[in-house]
């Protein structure tokens, strides 16, 4: 809209909507429901919106605690290494690597103010235009305020319903991964890594027939636009119990999106996070965390099988498993894409028609990405084997 610093821009915001009641809070401030009138709609019908708010003063002081923080993971490190609080030596050295890592990642932070980070999500979302992807249907911006006008999804987020309901069925849980992996899709193909994916960010705009939910990918204050697709990022970023393991120690970059959608779509299955998470939440050791989530002998088959006797419930099928051990892989270069992950047969058997026919362009060129990547990933193969075996051995001449 108008200038930034403009006290117009309230008033003008204040002409064109009126608030109604909280739909959400987050560490920015509120978001609430609001009504658009017939000046920003001409002489259309009013339209529910959903309006987020950010009040500048006092920004900082409010800023989202579920968001990781370096610094303190720091501290707490530093004072584990002070006193030798460790079960084993092993402990102790990783401790100290671990500490060391953070320390470099830290320098390399991407840092915002809760209004930079609005405005930059104000400036990612003027980019989208993709029915999986929450719409940008207004901004407004003055020293003090920014309002940020959303369309609405009337059923809140995919978190808050979780909570009530502890799990979904299988089925219901294809369905919402599906779409957010449409998502996904869309905004790598811009260059685009959201850095935040979690069920807090999954809008349920409508509910289908068949347990067919649809779901929206909302909140993009932490996504960046890569200046190519070969570009990596260093800080440490998102919120802690969807993290992958690369973005604690190493460089990444698209594959850390899809991560943490695996680790959603787990929560949903079994109403709760992994059991690494847990033991982290209950200590708050973070070197045990970051031990556990980079340990690549980590058998996820087992730890669902066992999750299920424990809820009495009939373990995920077979496809289900094997989706969750290709988008949870511990190496980034073999997990999962966002085009393959989307044409894994698992979808095919578990989402109705209706929505694969909706998307039938999108699967198509996923489907040709995936092929693409399947025959890259080959060939690094077998130029990894004849590498390993060394040049051919010459023959004895008689």
């Amino acid at each position: 809209m108008g200038a930034c610093g403009s006290s117009e821009e309230v008033l003008e915001f204040k002409q064109r909507y009126t608030l109604g009641k909280v739909l959400g809070r987050g560490g920015y401030g509120l978001v609430k429901e609001g009504k658009s009138s017939k000046m920003a709609l001409g002489e259309g019908k009013p339209k529910s919106v959903a309006v987020k708010t950010l009040v500048v003063q006092g920004a900082e002081d409010r800023y989202d605690a579920t968001k990781v923080d370096t610094k303190a993971m720091i501290e707490r490190l530093k004072k584990q290494i002070k006193d030798k609080n460790f079960d084993d030596s092993d402990d102790y050295e990783f401790a100290k690597d671990c500490l060391s890592t953070l320390m470099e990642k830290e320098k390399n932070e991407i840092k915002r103010s809760p209004k930079e980070e609005i405005l930059n999500e104000i400036e990612v979302m003027k980019r989208f235009d993709q029915p999986m992807i929450i719409k940008m249907v207004d901004h407004f911006i003055s020293d003090h305020k920014v309002y940020l006008v959303l369309e609405k999804c009337p059923y809140g987020n995919l978190a808050s319903r979780m909570r009530l309901e502890k799990c979904l069925s299988e089925k219901e849980s294809a369905v919402c991964i599906f779409h957010v992996l449409l998502a996904l899709h869309y905004m790598h193909a811009l260059n685009i890594v959201h850095r935040d994916i979690k069920p807090a960010n999954f809008l349920i705009s409508e509910k289908y027939r068949n347990e067919a939910t649809v779901i929206k990918l909302s909140d993009f204050g932490m996504a960046v636009q890569l200046s190519s697709a070969d570009q990596s990022l260093w800080d440490c970023c998102g919120t802690e119990a969807f993290m992958a393991p690369e973005v604690f120690l190493k460089s990444y970059s698209f594959p850390a999106d899809l991560w943490s959608a695996g680790i959603s779509l787990y929560w949903m299955l079994f109403g709760e996070l992994p059991a690494w998470f847990k033991q982290y939440t209950t200590s708050r050791r973070t070197e045990k965390y970051v031990k556990a989530v980079t340990d690549l002998n980590l058998q996820l088959p087992t730890d669902m099988k066992l999750r299920c006797i424990e809820l009495l419930m009939p373990p995920p099928s077979e496809d289900c498993m094997n989706f969750l051990q290709g988008i949870l892989n511990k190496i980034p270069e073999n997990r999962f894409t966002a085009a393959e992950a989307l044409v894994h047969p698992w979808f095919k058997k578990m989402l109705p028609a209706e929505v694969l026919d909706k998307h039938r362009d999108q699967l198509q060129r996923a489907e040709r990405e995936a092929d693409s990547k399947k025959a890259d990933r080959q060939a690094r193969l077998t130029e990894s084997r004849r590498s390993s075996a060394g040049p051919p051995q010459k023959r004895d001449s008689k």
